[in-house]
């Protein structure tokens, strides 16, 4: 285990390029594929973008450290010592309080992936159902309304909470309730543990295949707001893992916006509140060669849109709805 910083360092130090050509001669990018018996050039590198992909026999592209994962049959911590060793960059282990943190987030990851799931299988059984309790008739509405479809429900694996079943789930499958209460998905009220989300979509947060967060739009009656984050610092775009890939993205206001462009045919990601953007997310951009604006047509988006287009120094596109909408409304109407 190491510091990310340091495995920073050395991504920066070893470009794919280089590396990949230590394995494979590369003339334009690309080089026969040394996963597989190839005989025309079919393993492409971007050095923009610093991945490479075989298109015969890789589903998705690799960074340097998947590369060297798959070429020396390693994991990735022997990758990162592998790739450090060709540069001569020390690596230092990381302490006994350091590995416990780590534990620990790791714990935490596996109950958002576990809420994840429960989740999403009990919107899809009340999809499938068509139950008719009135939790039950809520999310239903909800999804017609926004008119998502199957296909993306299962893409972006959107789920349903109830009042109550994710604690007794969580603890059958090994967690306990303080497990629960660390990790957000649970909270503890008036001497009770209750659900962080009763009755609501719950809209998974993911970075690279792994749950970091969730979102939810509340549906109770008596809810007193009408989207909900888990607690602590929002750090995430909703949807952030196409950014490695793509070369045009629509920044979009929210899970439901993003879901709707790319149920569209679009590229997208969001920002969880119109003027939530942050300079850190600005790195996040660095394979993108257009970026669109599509904020509500309010006065937060509004001011949302001047914002980005002062933190992208003007190189940002931006569609303009019409008066009052969001994106949403506008496929919708």
């Amino acid at each position: 285990m190491y510091d990310q910083d340091v495995i920073e360092r050395v991504r920066a130090a070893n470009p794919i390029e280089e590396v990949v050509s230590q394995y494979t001669p590369l003339k334009n990018g690309k080089g026969v594929c040394p996963f597989h018996d190839d005989h025309d050039p079919s393993f492409s590198v971007s050095v923009r973008k610093q991945i490479g992909k075989c298109f015969v026999c890789m589903d998705r592209a690799v960074d340097v450290f998947g590369f060297i994962m798959m070429m020396e049959k390693v994991t990735f911590p022997e990758a990162v010592r592998i790739l450090a060793d060709k540069k001569a960059i020390k690596l230092q282990e990381l302490t006994e309080e350091q590995k416990k943190a780590l534990e620990k987030q790791k714990r935490q990851r596996e109950i958002l992936r576990a809420t994840a799931g429960f989740y999403h299988k009990q919107l899809l059984e009340v999809l499938d159902s068509h139950a008719a309790d009135d939790d039950s008739a809520k999310a239903i509405e909800y999804i017609q309304k926004k008119g998502f479809d199957k296909e993306v429900i299962l893409k972006f694996k959107l789920g349903m909470a109830r009042r109550e079943g994710l604690c007794d789930y969580l603890i059958k499958e090994g967690f306990s309730e303080t497990d629960g209460i660390e990790s957000g998905v649970l909270s503890a009220y008036q001497g009770k543990v209750r659900e962080f989300y009763e009755v609501a979509i719950v809209f998974p947060i993911m970075v690279r295949g792994e749950v970091v967060s969730f979102t939810g739009r509340m549906l109770a009656d008596d809810a007193v707001s009408k989207f909900k984050h888990l607690k602590g610092e929002i750090s995430y775009l909703y949807n952030e893992d196409v950014l490695r890939d793509a070369d045009e993205v629509m920044l979009c206001e929210g899970p439901v916006d993003t879901i709707t462009a790319e149920q569209y045919g679009f590229t997208a990601v969001g920002i969880l509140g119109s003027q939530a953007f942050k300079e850190s997310y600005l790195a996040k951009f660095r394979n993108v060669s257009e970026v669109y604006s599509c904020l509500d047509a309010d006065a937060a988006g509004t001011e949302g849109t001047k914002k980005l287009n002062d933190m992208f120094f003007g190189d940002i596109k931006v569609i303009k709805l019409p008066e009052g909408m969001d994106l949403n409304d506008y496929f919708n109407s």
